[in-house]
């Protein structure tokens, strides 16, 4: 765990604060700026001034449960997906269930200054707000370091295509219905080769027995009452894990993952067709002509790369393996008793 600071616009203050809160918990502050700033800190990365520089930075440093500082509505959108905090200089916690609407305003805004328009500016910094944020950072601190609604943070390695995985969703969400996780879940397409129209298991896994599949896939499906065993299509998931990585960005990774599992193995519709990508994005309320756009032009597929390389590096085999911190900790078929017992004992 660990403090991160977008130190662009932060106030001094501010990092004073992290600075000694920071210390006082036994917690690393890092701080990310372009080389127009001059900061002091133990921890400081630099990097250039081209756009969203830092915001990439920022992103690619943050770990699920790490408090991000930044009045960048976008990057916290971004940083909330990754199961971080996201706080503001002035003290302002930003939540999933309200980053939607902040960005919509934000949008709003930036449409009013294209046409010529004009809106406020930010307020002059006061003592009042120095104290609110001191105050939102230790409320923060003092849940993570074991207060009642402390949260495991884990990273979970997934495909659509894929009904373990379909039960590990499955598993987690009625494991959190109990227990506080924070849980990413990191796209990896296992299976690249598959037809663009998609394909049936016996053509993706030969001499697969179709029987004893879903006999087995059921048995471990019935404790939450998951059916993955009726499910023998396997569609091509790139667009879909690309489309997921869109969905973070707006806060909605969870919302998106639980619906094109829905559409894939309750509906059994072809999570391949992007036409059917568009109308579970609209479904859920994410911006369907930005979905298509990022799509068309493979905005996020050097992701899905780089994914894959970290999946190589880890020397990952299986999905889904789930991760706590640096420790692999389930992986594969699994009963949903092994699941919430390992992850529970954590």
């Amino acid at each position: 765990m660990k403090i991160v600071i977008d130190a662009d616009a932060c106030p001094k203050n501010v990092l004073l604060l992290c600075e000694k809160l920071g210390k006082g918990s036994a917690i690393p502050v890092w701080t990310v700026a372009s080389f127009n700033h001059s900061i002091v800190s133990d921890n400081h990365i630099v990097v250039g001034s081209a756009s969203q520089e830092a915001d990439i930075k920022i992103i690619n440093l943050t770990e699920p449960g790490d408090i991000v500082i930044t009045q960048d509505w976008g990057l916290a959108a971004m940083v909330l997906g990754k199961q971080a905090w996201a706080l503001s200089p002035v003290g302002r916690e930003y939540r999933t269930d309200k980053i939607e609407f902040l960005l919509e305003e934000r949008e709003a805004k930036a449409k009013l200054r294209r046409g010529g328009g004009k809106t406020k500016g930010p307020k002059k910094r006061t003592d009042e707000d120095d104290r609110c944020f001191e105050q939102s950072l230790k409320r923060i601190l003092s849940q993570k370091k074991g207060g009642a609604i402390m949260s495991l943070a884990l990273r979970v390695y997934f495909d659509f295509c894929c009904p373990y995985c379909y039960l590990a969703w499955g598993f987690m969400k009625k494991l959190k219905e109990t227990a506080a996780i924070n849980d990413e879940w990191v796209t990896w397409e296992i299976h690249p080769d598959t037809k663009p129209q998609g394909d049936f298991i016996q053509n993706v896994v030969p001499d697969v027995n179709m029987e004893e599949r879903k006999l087995s896939l059921n048995r471990l499906g019935a404790p939450i009452g998951l059916t993955p065993g009726d499910r023998s299509f396997v569609p091509n998931t790139r667009l879909a894990l690309e489309a997921t990585q869109f969905a973070t960005a707006a806060g909605k990774m969870h919302d998106w993952i639980d619906a094109v599992y829905h559409a894939s193995f309750v509906e059994g519709k072809n999570i391949g067709d992007q036409e059917i990508l568009l109308a579970i994005a609209r479904q859920i309320g994410l911006d369907a002509d930005g979905l298509t756009a990022a799509l068309n032009t493979g905005r996020y597929t050097q992701v899905l790369l780089a994914h894959d390389r970290e999946c190589a590096e880890k020397k990952i085999e299986w999905v889904p393996t789930i991760y706590a911190g640096e420790e692999k900790v389930l992986e594969g078929a699994l009963t949903y008793s092994v699941f919430a017992e390992t992850l529970q004992a954590l």
